[in-house]
């Protein structure tokens, strides 16, 4: 009878996992217009922050190749929903430089390829979850 009674306790802690989903997200960048300078990957996963600079989740600063694209891997992300903002810091400032307007005059760009009119795009229109492991592609604006 304990035999009986230990099988089905023992499969239900075999089959209950302790630990917390975590995936990995790829941020592929396209539309460069030269490899000098950082492009800089903020992530997001708070839409009052979206895309505010400082309030990012986690942040990337990765080199250019030669063929004008670059790639990077964000490690062990949580089951969340996320949205990214990029730009290119082709001068190397550490900053977006923008005109006059507030228009960015560096390359940029918002996930699932968001282009934004007369403001920064809301994080639903640039949302994803993450949910398995995914490559996301971007291809920057001018």
């Amino acid at each position: 009878m304990k035999r009986l009674l230990f099988l089905p306790i023992a499969f239900l802690f075999l089959s209950v996992n302790n630990k917390p989903a975590v995936y990995s997200l790829t941020v592929k960048v396209t539309n460069l217009y030269s490899t000098s300078g950082l492009v800089e990957i903020g992530l997001y996963n708070n839409a009052d922050n979206f895309p505010e600079v400082g309030m990012t989740y986690k942040k990337a600063r990765v080199k250019p190749k030669s063929d004008y694209t670059c790639t990077y891997t964000f490690q062990s992300l949580p089951y969340d929903t996320y949205a990214f903002a990029i730009y290119h810091d082709e001068n190397s400032n550490n900053t977006c430089d923008v005109n006059f307007f507030g228009i960015p005059t560096e390359y940029y760009g918002f996930s699932n390829n968001v282009v934004p009119t007369w403001s920064a795009p809301s994080f639903s229109s640039c949302s994803f979850t993450l949910n398995e492991n995914k490559t996301k592609s971007v291809a920057l604006i001018d």
